[in-house]
């Protein structure tokens, strides 16, 4: 790392074969699990391997729009959350996904306090914000990875690329999920990352994921 990193955005796209995410759908209604928690397992195995860390934290984005007064209103609530990640050898795979679905369910329960306020209250020397407690993001999206434009009458409305921009995290994973499909996308700073890298990480999360899914 160096003080001149501009830090600008590589991404590296991967859909999963249809009959990969079916088989994640049965398992999941098999073991009582969301889709969402086996695949940020899967991340959290595939970054502990990567770094040979056994503790670490993981950001995920909430929509906090919990309460029915925030529903319709038009504005940007997204917050993070903080998942730490604590990798134990000895356990099995599936309480692995239990412990992280418990911890799922615990964090959109305090969902509606913002992580700044927490800093802030905690007076961490240094803690600028939520990138101050992780430097990897798992980001979950449920629907069409290709929103349509809205309609607005007789007047046409289209989407336009942003073009290059800068990577907000060290390394990213969204992942956009419908019944129909699952579409994964790695984001990652092409100051610290080779495109090569991030495509062998990619194959080794699918790895684990269908490790996870066929787990019995």
């Amino acid at each position: 790392r160096t003080a001149n990193q501009q830090h600008m955005a590589g991404r590296v796209q991967v859909p999963l074969a249809p009959a990969m995410v079916q088989a994640l759908d049965t398992f999941c209604q098999r073991e009582g699990l969301t889709p969402f928690v086996v695949a940020l397992a899967a991340w959290q195995l595939l970054l502990a391997r990567y770094s040979n860390q056994n503790d670490f934290t993981v950001g995920v984005p909430n929509a906090n729009r919990n309460s029915h007064e925030s529903q319709e209103l038009v504005g940007f609530f997204v917050s993070s959350q903080v998942y730490r990640a604590r990798i134990d050898s000895t356990r099995s795979a599936l309480d692995f996904l239990r412990d992280l679905r418990a911890q799922s369910l615990a964090a959109l329960e305090h969902a509606d306090y913002p992580l700044e306020l927490i800093l802030d209250q905690l007076q961490r020397p240094g803690a600028q914000g939520a990138s101050a407690l992780f430097q990897v993001l798992f980001n979950w999206r449920t629907g069409s990875s290709s929103p349509s434009a809205p309609n607005l009458g007789q007047l046409t409305l289209e989407f336009l690329s942003t073009g290059d921009n800068q990577a907000k995290f060290d390394l990213s994973l969204d992942v956009d999920y419908s019944q129909q499909q699952l579409l994964a996308t790695f984001e990652y700073s092409r100051d610290l990352y080779r495109a090569e890298t991030i495509e062998r990480m990619a194959g080794h999360w699918q790895n684990l994921l269908r490790g996870l899914v066929e787990t019995t």
